[in-house]
């Protein structure tokens, strides 16, 4: 990777832990859980389990919201294997499916088409389909862990051992290796975070593998080989040293794996991998309003744009004191630029009220929490075409800045310290968009929501308004569960609910089900004629 200010970040990961340059890092998935169909009183109750999981981050911690296509094919053509060999229906319901699958595939494709009044072709995007993941990663800094240094036992026999390495701890100064005591204290405190967050949330330890394809998939964005899952070797060395396993990471053992050579465009990156160009803007959210909650979960809203944009969030926590100490100096500055206008005669601007209104608010975080939190809120809108990633930033910058009233920047001359901001536990290389927020305003974003509706292997039966997810169903896989499946339809008269309803009995029977339906009105005493490749296997009886 071209660099010439910057080094890669990781020296080395083990299960789930994460050694840069700094600190160690721990990283976790976190499921997706269901938002949109919540109530108000579910979506509070979701806001106060966001906002603890920030409180308890012990430093820092970085979150990535990461896009990925869903595959049509992966969901629709299990279902031909649920039909057995001698069903009357296979044939036309594995041509069913084999369409199914084939148009959904060409919608998704990015065309272009000619447009007769401007006589030129115009480029569209594909009908995509995307969920996404979300990973945490917390920092776990050795500074931080007084209970090593309070065990006056342990220390001691530790010195005895290692004297170096032990002052060398005690000062702070890294010798860039992992001894099997740092990775013993470092999972304990992983397993801790772990425990407290499982309570609230679906969450679990992040694989190597995963964290890998995290790294590498960087210079990939936009491409679908970003999504391809990598597994490096650990590319180190495990040696005996004072009687201690000792891991050393060989140098620069990741940067050499993440390939691609990056040039700086106008508010772009141009990187050029094997065989395409991968174009990649970034933004940052340099202000948020006062939001009223529910009602403007902005990290979800730039989900739901399914412009398959990418989203870095650092955080740092500060103590009690220094969440003090900073409050009472900003108040202190406001307070001073408001009389200064007020004794030289003139009406304090209205950022000046917004400001100070917001360190007020800041105050009563700090009285309430104890805590405040200073964080950065990066996007990264990537393609292997230029026009859909300088597209897609005009309608979300204009989305947010005029019809939201946030300060979306595109800046110039950071696109790449914030590139860095991106990779997997790096620290927040880009300081010009850091904000002073009350956790709640970050949780009121809602990250880690992945409303889904319907199966992940089913018959297509349509797309969501919010998202354009594609839907698919399956109820017979209620049964498998011990559950009873249940179907409700409703809409306003006329709205096509009784269409809805034999479109999916329809499906259902040709992927080898059996259906019982009561008829009152004889509206479907006509099917035996009409659907002539199923006609003799249904039976009317009056």
């Amino acid at each position: 990777m071209k660099s010439n200010k910057f080094n890669f970040p990781i020296n080395f990961v083990k299960e789930n832990l994460i050694f840069n340059n700094k600190v160690c890092y721990a990283g976790f998935k976190l499921n997706g859980f269901e938002y949109s169909s919540c109530n108000n009183s579910e979506k509070i109750r979701i806001l106060d389990s966001l906002t603890e999981l920030i409180k308890e981050i012990p430093s820092e911690a970085q979150i990535l919201l990461i896009p990925r296509a869903v595959d049509c094919e992966r969901a629709i053509r299990p279902m031909i294997n649920k039909i057995q060999k001698d069903d009357p229906l296979k044939e036309v319901s594995t041509i069913l499916a084999e369409k199914t699958i084939e148009i959904l595939e060409e919608r998704a494709e990015d065309r272009y088409i000619f447009n007769p009044v401007t006589e030129e072709n115009e480029f569209i995007a594909g009908d995509k389909t995307l969920e996404y993941d979300t990973y945490i990663f917390i920092s776990l800094l050795k500074g931080d862990d007084k209970d090593f240094i309070s065990k006056g036992g342990e220390m001691f026999e530790y010195m005895i051992k290692s004297p170096k390495k032990a002052l060398n701890e005690f000062l702070g100064i890294s010798q860039k290796t992992i001894s099997e005591r740092d990775f013993r204290i470092y999972k304990k405190k992983s397993i801790e975070f772990l425990e407290i967050q499982s309570m609230r949330f679906d969450i679990r330890p992040l694989r190597k593998s995963e964290i890998d394809s995290l790294s590498a998939r960087v210079t990939k964005r936009g491409h679908q080989s970003a999504d391809e899952l990598v597994k490096w070797s650990d590319n180190c060395l495990e040696v005996e040293q004072d009687e201690e396993k000792v891991i050393i990471p060989l140098r620069n053992a990741y940067k050499n794996r993440v390939t691609g050579l990056i040039e700086q465009g106008d508010k772009i990156l141009k990187i050029q991998n094997d065989g395409f160009t991968s174009y990649q803007t970034f933004l940052a959210i340099n202000n948020i309003p006062s939001l009223e909650f529910p009602g403007v979960e902005y990290i979800k809203l730039i989900q739901d744009m399914n412009i398959g944009a990418e989203i870095c969030i650092h955080i740092k926590k500060f103590s009690a004191e220094e969440s003090k100490s900073k409050i009472k100096n900003k108040a202190a500055k406001i307070n001073a630029q408001v009389n200064e206008a007020l004794q030289g005669g003139h009406i304090p601007s209205d950022e000046e009220y917004e400001a100070k209104a917001a360190a007020e608010s800041l105050e009563k975080e700090v009285k309430r929490n104890k805590h405040i939190i200073e964080t950065s809120i990066s996007i990264c809108l990537a393609s292997t075409k230029e026009k859909i990633v300088r597209n897609n930033t005009k309608v979300l910058m204009e989305y947010f800045n005029k019809s939201l009233k946030f300060e979306l920047i595109n800046p110039y001359t950071d696109q790449y310290r914030i590139f860095l901001d991106f990779i997997p536990a790096n620290s927040n290389y880009n300081r010009d968009f850091i904000q002073l927020v009350p956790m709640e305003t970050l949780a009121g974003g809602v990250f880690g929501a992945s409303d889904h509706l319907g199966d992940s292997v089913g018959a297509y039966i349509g797309y969501t308004v919010n998202g354009n997810r594609k839907v698919y169903l399956y109820m017979g896989r209620a049964t498998k569960l011990n559950k009873s499946p249940a179907m409700g339809i409703y809409g306003n008269l006329g709205g096509g609910k009784s269409f809805n309803a034999n479109l999916i009995v329809v499906l259902h029977v040709l992927f080898g089900s059996s259906a019982l339906i009561f008829d009152p009105k004889s509206e479907r005493s006509h099917w035996a004629a009409k659907l002539d490749f199923m006609g003799d296997l249904i039976s009317i009886v009056r």
